[in-house]
């Protein structure tokens, strides 16, 4: 990789371009009968900046798009795959970040790939970096980390990068977790009392504890603090957040110069906003959102640059519009979106300039536009 090109990567990260990724979240058992009641749980799917990724149920990591700096940890380094190739076997969870992947395998080992920014540390294969992890998301803070990693005894570590050569060191900031979730950064931490904190950067209120909170100084959390109780799960995007409570309501907080937080305006949050009710499952992507609700039919709210909310429009919502049904599953990346319906079928909208929607090729439509603004069929074998 020569100089230009890693500067430029650099400097893309620091800006804050390369997103997150999708930070998925899993949905209850379908209670309803036409919905086959094995599908939900077989395949996990992430949406990233430029890539795609599909978890299926034998352990098989794939992934389609742009190998961005190595981050599929093969030798193409900067190729583009127009529909999902392997990459890796026995994975159970992954979590994307700028410029490289964690992966947990099933054996609780934690693996990264690609190029890590901070230390200047290149991964052309899969390291692995930690032991007994269970849970691991990646995400940028002013300092440091790289990610969060959760542990098998219920703990939660931030995993920070140095340049000598320990490589990787973890530190432990909080106990009784069961879940975690995390965007550009900031993460979102789910304790056993059903209790989810905030750790990290506020700036856009995407911590929801208001403007002058004193464990916030200077709008960032050096430790955990409560947003809410009563959660029964969580999603980050780049700024924003999405609560999912107990009553299957939707409340939202952080940036929404979008509309991305669903409430009617572009006014950004710093408290948590009461959105919608009967939903099951949340999606955040860089600055758009999408919803689940208990009839399995999918909603969408945010930005529409390159028609990621698939509602065959690019126009921004900045209330949820029902785009689809028998939904199932849900995972926003930065300008494209992945769905899984009730028949096990795979759809993808959004941006394909590096063929990230996996359908075979890289340009869409008249005039090459490489983005479709409908759900259309991803091409995968099961």
């Amino acid at each position: 990789m020569n100089t230009k090109k890693r500067l430029t990567l650099c400097c893309t990260i620091l800006l804050a371009i390369l997103s997150l990724g999708c930070k998925r979240t899993e949905i209850s058992k379908p209670a309803d009968k036409h919905i086959n009641s094995e599908n939900y749980k077989l395949y996990k799917l992430y949406a990233g900046y430029s890539n795609s990724f599909i978890l299926k149920p034998d352990g098989t990591l794939w992934a389609a798009g742009e190998n961005t700096v190595w981050m599929f940890g093969t030798d193409n380094e900067g190729g583009v795959y127009t529909s999902p190739v392997k990459i890796l076997d026995d994975v159970s969870e992954i979590s994307v970040g700028a410029g490289y992947l964690l992966a947990v395998k099933k054996d609780k080992t934690l693996w990264i790939s690609g190029w890590d920014a901070l230390s200047m540390q290149t991964y052309k294969q899969f390291t692995k970096i930690a032991d007994n992890i269970i849970s691991s998301k990646a995400f940028h803070a002013p300092a440091t980390p790289i990610g969060i990693a959760l542990k098998s005894d219920n703990t939660l570590w931030v995993i920070h990068t140095t340049t000598s050569s320990a490589g990787y060191q973890l530190q432990k900031i909080k106990d009784n977790v069961i879940k975690i979730e995390a965007g550009e950064q900031h993460a979102l931490i789910l304790t056993k009392d059903n209790t989810v904190w905030g750790y990290g950067n506020n700036l856009a209120g995407q911590l929801g504890v208001g403007d002058n909170n004193a464990d916030v100084p200077n709008g960032y959390a050096n430790s955990p603090v409560k947003i809410m109780e009563h959660v029964r799960d969580m999603a980050a995007g780049f700024l924003h957040t999405l609560i999912l409570q107990e009553d299957h309501s939707i409340w939202a907080m952080g940036s929404n110069g979008n509309g991305q937080l669903g409430d009617g305006t572009t006014v950004d949050r710093t408290v948590p906003v009461k959105i919608m009710n009967e939903a099951i499952s949340i999606s955040c992507g860089y600055y758009h959102s999408h919803v689940i609700k208990k009839d399995f039919s999918l909603w969408a709210m945010g930005n529409n640059y390159r028609g990621q909310l698939g509602d065959g429009t690019t126009i921004d919502r900045s209330t949820p519009k029902r785009i689809t049904d028998n939904v199932i599953k849900v995972s926003d990346g930065s300008l494209h979106t992945i769905i899984l319906k009730s028949d096990s079928s795979f759809w993808v909208t959004g941006s394909n300039e590096y063929g990230q929607l996996g359908i075979g090729e890289s340009g869409l439509g008249a005039g090459n536009t490489n983005f479709s603004s409908t759900f259309i069929k991803m091409n995968i074998t099961k």
